[in-house]
């Protein structure tokens, strides 16, 4: 797990999205984009190294859903303080970067 998370806060944001995550329909995992006719894939519902996974088998041409900590680190479902933040409105408020998608 710690080279998968290594590598998954070394990614890059090309191209940020603006497409409202709310407006898309899927799951938790995985949602489509209207705007650019892709499937969104939200990391921190995966854990480091299913999150690795799957960027490797889409060769990196996928898109991203993904909140960095202050130190930015990237969030998985392996970090339970960081996945709670994300679910509790009154914990939102907690610096925590929004990295919407990552587009080749």
């Amino acid at each position: 797990m710690l080279i998968a998370q290594t590598i998954l806060n070394s990614l890059q944001i090309a191209a940020p999205c603006s497409a409202d995550w709310a407006a898309m329909g899927g799951d938790e995992h995985c949602r489509s984009c209207a705007h650019c006719d892709r499937h969104v894939y939200d990391i921190s519902a995966l854990h480091a190294d299913e999150a690795l996974a799957l960027i490797r088998e889409k060769e990196g041409r996928l898109c991203l859903r993904l909140w960095r900590r202050a130190d930015g680190t990237v969030i998985t479902a392996d970090c339970p303080v960081g996945r709670q933040r994300l679910r509790e409105p009154s914990l939102r408020r907690l610096p925590l970067e929004p990295s919407p998608s990552l587009v080749p």
